[in-house]
């Protein structure tokens, strides 16, 4: 299993880096993983989402919730 993290400090949510993550996984899998997750982790806006592999339709990002104060914890999912 390989899981792709990639924190983000700027203040907007782009298309491209979606795109990274989505490039990422898709090195991973030529390595051999076949369980693969990534996630963007917007820290300053608060925000969590999981990325696919394949591009989504537009309109369809994977939020992950997170309360007020929590901590991202992404182990064992």
């Amino acid at each position: 299993r390989a899981v792709v993290v990639d924190y983000k400090f700027g203040d907007r949510e782009t298309a491209r880096h979606r795109k990274q993550i989505r490039e990422y996984l898709h090195l991973l899998r030529q390595m051999g993983y076949t369980r693969t997750e990534g996630y963007l982790w917007y820290v300053r806006l608060g925000r969590t989402e999981r990325v696919e592999e394949k591009e989504e339709k537009r309109g369809e990002q994977k939020r992950i919730p997170k309360k007020q104060g929590q901590t991202a914890n992404f182990s064992n999912r």
